[in-house]
């Protein structure tokens, strides 16, 4: 079975089954939960919470993973076992994998952009085809950027975010890429009309990253820049004026 589709079913599937199949037996009461949040302190009436599943947060450490595994282990035998269950599935891989699809798209420059996953291509592509050609009866379409081919010869695990382009030349975008499907993403400079990304162009490394164009040589930029530019929950609490050709931890603060 394919990746994109076992993700896909499994993840429709469990919230049509929630309420039918109930918690694993094995899993925590919500009483024992509840038990194990203890009161630490109250800052102006604010309660502050130990909360004794913190180290979840840290979602790859070993740790994590191994409990989610075993609540995998609990979950996907009952979800699984339902008689229900490969009829479901797939009808739900035929309905997102179906090439009847209708590929909405954005027009720049005169062609029409689409990103685009099916079986042949897992995590996606970006394409383009001409306005005519979109709107005739067979559509010919070329790639832009293929997310899959980029996953093989970089070995990782991308999973495309969107793009961010510049208003008034929309052919120069900010492509995101996360590692995983984590919120926090790469971005990178591209030329949709090149389809290629920018040597040398702008690049924010992984972090839970905002960014928009200000002008073709200029972005503001919410990221990680390091002690107390981050929100608890790993945000920017900071926004900075990043000028092309200046080094992105030199940017200002504004």
């Amino acid at each position: 079975m394919r990746p994109l589709s076992i993700l896909r079913s499994s993840a429709i599937f469990v919230l049509f089954l929630m309420s039918a199949c109930g918690a694993p037996e094995e899993s925590l009461e919500s009483s024992e939960i509840s038990a194990g949040i203890a009161m630490r302190e109250e800052v102006v009436g604010v309660q502050i919470l130990d909360d004794p599943f913190i180290w979840l947060e840290e979602v790859e450490s070993d740790d994590a993973l191994a409990w989610a595994a075993e609540q995998n282990a609990l979950s996907i035998p009952k979800l699984q076992g339902d008689p229900r269950f490969e009829t479901i599935r797939s009808e739900i891989e035929a309905v997102l994998t179906s090439e009847d699809r209708i590929p909405s798209g954005s027009l720049v420059n005169g062609n029409v952009y689409n990103f685009w996953q099916d079986n042949d291509h897992i995590r996606g592509i970006l394409r383009r085809t001409s306005l005519e050609s979109y709107a005739g009866d067979s559509t010919q379409w070329e790639t832009v950027l293929d997310i899959d081919e980029l996953a093989n010869i970089e070995s990782a695990n991308w999973v495309y975010k969107g793009r961010t382009c510049l208003p008034g030349n929309p052919s120069r975008c900010l492509i995101h890429l996360s590692d995983g499907g984590k919120d926090a993403v790469s971005i990178r400079e591209f030329d949709l009309d090149l389809a290629n990304f920018i040597d040398g162009g702008f690049f924010v490394g992984e972090a839970k990253t905002n960014i928009d164009w200000v002008d073709a040589n200029t972005l503001l930029v919410g990221s990680d820049f390091g002690d107390g530019s981050l929100t608890t929950s790993g945000y920017a609490r900071t926004l900075r004026l990043w000028r092309r050709g200046t080094a992105l931890e030199n940017a200002e603060q504004i």
